[in-house]
């Protein structure tokens, strides 16, 4: 490769920063814009069931990411929705119990649906708090529906 070809790789991957830049202020108008309809409309911001529908849309992109690029997005996911939806990022869906090894894991860290859909053998279900179990069975649910 050439160091012209190297400054055009550079520049393109320039471009694709910017976009996704303005893909997450996109993003964040959307998200507030249903955020304030929902409220209006007395409805949670949380819908598991939809938000299972919404990553098999995805699928053929989601399946390609890595647990970094899925965290990214459950990150977004998470700035962008409203107060009552779950901190996947803080585990607050999990019952550590002060297990440190299982603390600094990525996966858990990560929106358990985007994990037990796409990476089903990372995730312990065995380590979800009461409240947050069903998602387990939400994601097989969700899987089988699709075929």
């Amino acid at each position: 490769m050439s160091a012209d070809q190297l400054e055009s790789c550079r520049n393109k991957l320039e471009c694709a920063n910017q976009d996704l830049f303005k893909a997450l202020l996109n993003r964040r108008a959307l998200a507030q814009n249903i955020k304030e309809r929902k409220s209006a409309l007395k409805l949670s911001d949380y819908d598991p069931k939809r938000e299972a529908k919404l990553f098999l849309s995805h699928e053929n992109c989601l399946r390609q990411l890595s647990l970094k690029e899925l965290w990214a997005f459950s990150l977004v996911m998470e700035a962008q929705a409203g107060e009552c939806y779950p901190k996947w990022s803080e585990q607050e869906h999990l019952a550590l119990n002060g297990d440190k090894e299982n603390g600094f894991k990525i996966e858990n860290k990560i929106n358990p649906l985007l994990v037990l859909i796409f990476h089903p053998d990372k995730l312990n279900v065995d380590l979800l708090k009461k409240d947050f179990q069903f998602l387990s069975e939400l994601a097989s649910a969700a899987l089988e529906e699709r075929f």
